[in-house]
């Protein structure tokens, strides 16, 4: 059996993120969809490699694969683009959470063996 190499290079996969935001006065954490593009093993290094005080290198690695964020919408009831603008304009938990989401994804904690 053979497979397209476009079918291993363009690869999609989904994280569950916990957003918190403010609605009607009340602090509320919604589970959202964040897709993101597959990453070769050089970008997975840059994309950990990226240190949350540098807020502008993280949001530059998340512009580099987030493809879409289905459940978070616009004023038109659309998904929003998941641009640099919109990564700005997120709070840093928030922006955090998204990250640690796909650096997980990729990297899996490992779990203590039991001695």
């Amino acid at each position: 059996m053979s497979i397209k190499a476009t079918n291993v290079l363009n690869t999609r996969r989904t994280v569950k993120v916990k957003l918190a935001f403010e609605a009607d006065g009340e602090r509320q954490v919604e589970e959202v969809r964040v897709v993101y593009r597959g990453m070769s093993l050089k970008f997975a290094r840059e994309f950990e490699g990226a240190s949350d005080e540098d807020r502008q290198e993280v949001i530059t690695q998340l512009t580099k694969i987030v493809v879409g964020l289905p459940d978070i919408l616009g004023d038109d009831d659309q998904p929003i683009a998941p641009t640099a603008d919109f990564f700005e304009s997120l709070e840093i938990e928030n922006l955090r959470a998204i990250s640690d989401a796909i650096g997980n994804d990729i990297n899996p904690p490992t779990k203590p063996s039991a001695s």
